[in-house]
């Protein structure tokens, strides 16, 4: 009731008319779905870790419990992978190549000299 008190006061609650995911070890709980049904007045399930995200990981993580610390990971790979091509277009060319041959010819110039 917390959760749904807050989603209100944000002015968020229009947008839950698509439903709601219950992550975390709690919404295994037996009736959590249909209590989060009348809280929220809104479709509720279970969230689980995308399968085809996590390779061989996913028997160990394939929980609700993991679900938005994957999430999390998930978000923060992304973010590394926007901020890596950023890099490499502002270096320009092939990015990460590019620097590796550079730092290799810098060194090995100075090394000769």
């Amino acid at each position: 009731m917390h959760v749904a008190d807050e989603i209100k006061d944000s002015g968020w609650n229009r947008q839950l008319s698509s439903g709601v995911v219950l992550t975390g070890g709690g919404a295994l709980l037996d009736g959590m779905v249909e209590v989060a049904e009348q809280v929220f007045d809104a479709p509720v399930r279970i969230g689980y870790p995308e399968r085809d995200r996590f390779g061989g990981l996913i028997e160990d993580v394939q929980s609700p419990a993991w679900a938005a610390a994957a999430g999390l990971a998930l978000v923060s790979q992304r973010a590394h992978a926007l901020e890596q091509r950023a890099v490499a277009v502002k270096r320009g060319g092939s990015g990460r190549l590019t620097h590796f041959v550079s730092k290799f010819r810098d060194r090995f110039s100075s090394s000769i000299f």
